[in-house]
């Protein structure tokens, strides 16, 4: 019997690398580097000490300097362990538990969102041929080079070099010899800094109010809003308040808030609800894991819009805003996918706490189909209204009154929760009278104006109803001329 011939089964580098990064867009990649610098500040000595504080990542930042020549981000978040980055940073892909205990590697995940895998790996790889990996942690310091000349290598080996420390714990990388669809995006005529400035906003704003700092370009980005209206009577208790879950399954902890985030009477701007402007954006669900804004003013299905009872997401519900927040000590039990900025929505106990946002939003879908077309009468419902914070809201509201969810309904006999319901005025009796709106250009608007009232720029409503009231008084005038 013939001896068997080994034969090579392992892949090429290239097709690796071009596998690797086919199915992820530029601006997740470089999401992910941020990320990775935030785990290292809940990693960090300094953060830990600072853990019972509103501003846990105060002093922290992450700068990313964008051109057609280059691309940089660099870090004071703690940088990366020199064991780390022997057996597992530069590795394609994490290993496993066995693997990292042998090596003496312990990977602390408590907060975090990544757990050392592709990440840097394939945003390097995604934006250029060259790149330069530097880091200090602790006392020592190093840096890696990845070349042209490894990329097109059979090897994977990559050498770590010492290099002086610098007092400033974190990370830099440069990538350089840009792919020519990168450099394209970077330069001033494309638009993807600012999209990426837009979606940094909102990845990350919490993280930014909790004293983190991101530049882009040396321009500071700053945080959108996640705010609810919360009115007061005068015994001080709330006349007009959000609806409030909070509990705990298995690992994951929940916190559901939903109510309106703008005077409902108030028309936006814009009838897009893709609108860019916070206005509109918030409207639909925003679904935070570890303090990742991974979902902001969601109006699709995974977000429960369209399931039913829920209707699908319309204008008329666009001052309607809901926040989910989940937390984990295990990233792993939250519903993130490989790109660490949407949802699984079929992972874990995302399906159910679905079931809890449907519940939630309800009475304030009801609310606007109750007061449509007099929308204008709960204006003073809404005179005291002061946006609370979303973080906020549960601990300030659920003190007032809350009651104990029951087990059944949670679906788990180890889980526990409390809600309290929202808090909504009901709409009047039927007083007879109904509202009329149409839509007319303004050059016919303002020649109605001048013919029956002798002003062109007479508003809107008036020409309406002056129209009305002409037409009423002929359609009697003719009744009283028959009788």
């Amino acid at each position: 019997m013939t001896k068997p011939i080994a034969i090579r089964a392992d892949p090429t580098k290239q097709f690796f690398v071009r596998m690797l990064t086919r199915d992820i867009e530029l601006l997740d990649a470089i999401l992910d580097l941020i990320d990775n610098c935030i785990d290292g500040v809940i990693r960090s000595d300094k953060s830990k000490k600072n853990t019972k504080s509103s501003k846990p990542y105060d002093g922290f930042y992450a700068k990313i300097t964008a051109n057609n020549k280059k691309f940089v981000i660099e870090d004071n978040c703690g940088g990366i362990p020199q064991k780390i980055a022997e057996n597992v940073a530069f590795r394609m892909g994490r290993p496993s538990d066995e693997e990292l205990v042998g090596s003496g590697v312990k990977i602390e995940k408590q907060g975090t969102v990544g757990v050392y895998g592709i990440g840097m790996k394939r945003a390097i790889f995604k934006m250029g041929e060259h790149a330069v990996v530097a880091t200090e942690h602790g006392d020592t310091a190093f840096k890696v080079e990845i070349t042209q000349e490894w990329m097109k290598s059979s090897s994977w080996d990559l050498e770590m070099n010492e290099v002086p420390v610098t007092g400033t714990k974190g990370t830099r990388i440069e990538v350089t010899k840009l792919r020519e669809e990168i450099a394209r995006d970077f330069s001033q005529d494309a638009n993807f800094l600012e999209d990426l400035y837009r979606n940094a906003s909102e990845l990350f704003t919490i993280i930014i109010e909790k004293g983190f700092l991101i530049l882009i370009n040396g321009v500071k980005v700053n945080p959108v809003s996640l705010s609810l209206l919360v009115t007061t009577g005068a015994n001080g208790s709330a006349s007009v308040s959000p609806y409030v879950f909070k509990g705990k399954i298995g690992q994951v902890s929940i916190e559901i808030v939903v109510g309106f985030y703008r005077e409902p009477y108030k028309l936006p701007e814009s009838d897009d609800i893709d609108d860019p402007r916070n206005e509109v954006r918030q409207a639909g669900w925003s679904v935070v894991c570890n303090d990742r804004l991974v979902l902001y003013g969601d109006k699709t299905h995974m977000t429960g819009w369209g399931l039913k009872p829920i209707p699908r997401f319309h204008n008329q519900y666009n001052a309607i805003a809901g926040t989910v927040t989940l937390r984990s000590d295990d990233p792993e039990l939250l519903p993130l996918n490989t790109t660490k900025h949407k949802i699984e929505v079929n992972f874990g106990v995302y399906y159910r706490i679905v079931e809890w946002m449907k519940d939630g939003v309800r009475p304030f879908i009801d609310f606007t189909n109750e007061w449509k077309g007099r929308l204008p009468d709960t204006a003073p419902q809404f005179k005291n209204a002061k946006p609370m914070p979303v973080a906020d809201i549960p601990q300030k509201l659920l003190e007032e009154k809350h009651k104990k969810v029951p087990a059944g309904r949670l679906g788990d006999s180890g889980a526990e929760a409390t809600e309290r319901s929202s808090n909504l005025p009901a709409p009047p009796r039927d007083t007879g009278s109904q509202q009329i709106r149409f839509t007319k250009s303004t050059a016919e608007i303002s020649e109605v104006g001048r013919a029956i009232l002798g002003d062109e720029s007479a508003k809107p409503s008036d020409v309406g109803e002056e129209c009305f009231n002409q037409v009423l008084r002929d359609i009697r005038a003719k009744a009283k001329k028959k009788t």
